[in-house]
């Protein structure tokens, strides 16, 4: 799933697009819109983007440096660094 900035949150779109699609989300690539946020609420979006059992993520755009510390803590080997120039094989 790639987005662009995830305004309405990006567990909130990724749970759309899973039902919608009826299949599992294999990676989120772009903005999860978490820069403004509070520990807490990327703390958050970390369990709930692992209930979605979305294998890899590479958050990027205005996802946040807190919540990249996060999702990379959890994902471990399943997170992806991105930025300008970033080349992601699928």
């Amino acid at each position: 799933m790639l987005t662009g900035c995830a305004h309405p949150g990006i567990d909130k779109i990724a749970r759309s697009a899973q039902k919608h699609l009826g299949e599992k989300i294999h990676v989120i690539l772009g903005g999860f819109h978490l820069c403004h946020s509070l520990k807490y609420t990327c703390v958050k979006m970390v369990e709930l983007i692992r209930e979605l059992k979305v294998e890899k993520v590479a958050p990027c755009h205005c996802a946040g440096e807190t919540a990249i510390k996060l999702f990379q803590r959890e994902y471990g080997n399943n997170f992806i660094q991105t930025g300008t120039g970033t080349v992601i094989q699928i």
